[in-house]
């Protein structure tokens, strides 16, 4: 981490509001020392924000880990662009990249498993009539999912 950054979070009586927009400052210009603390502060946020956004049944589909670099991959790459306003539109920000890399990840899946049974692959015809799994349509997954985000985002 740069020095002045090192200072700006040292000071007394700087808030997390202010160490936060000095990480995100410095994360912008390619300070990966300051990256890198704002995914220790955030990861944990995130994993959660993941884990309920999909249920017990898809997490099993999915690496958690995976998805999780993957969005602060995203983040990282796109953090130039994003404007900070607060610590909570940084949250939310990174929130929505998680949401949107969630739904990316469940379509992938679903399209897959759809060519799958198209081109009559490894589908199991008693797992077609399994009427456990119509509670967990895709659209009924991606509707919660948008609904957990506005709640999140209020």
């Amino acid at each position: 981490m740069t020095e002045i950054i090192q200072h700006r979070m040292q000071e007394g009586g700087a808030s997390r509001e202010e160490r936060v927009r000095a990480l995100v400052e410095a994360a912008s210009s390619g300070d990966e020392a300051a990256w890198s603390s704002l995914y220790r502060s955030y990861r944990p946020l995130l994993t959660v924000v993941m884990r309920d956004e999909y249920s017990e049944r898809l997490r099993s589909r999915f690496d958690t880990e995976d998805l999780l670099q993957s969005s602060f991959l995203a983040a990282f790459r796109t953090l130039p662009d994003f404007e900070y306003r607060s610590e909570e539109s940084f949250r939310h920000w990174l929130r929505m990249i998680v949401v949107h890399k969630l739904r990316d990840r469940l379509r992938q899946h679903l399209r897959r498993r759809r060519t799958r049974m198209m081109e009559g692959g490894d589908v199991d015809p008693d797992r077609l009539a399994d009427t456990s799994a119509a509670s967990e349509t895709p659209s009924r997954l991606l509707s919660s999912a948008e609904r957990h985000a506005e709640v999140l985002a209020a």
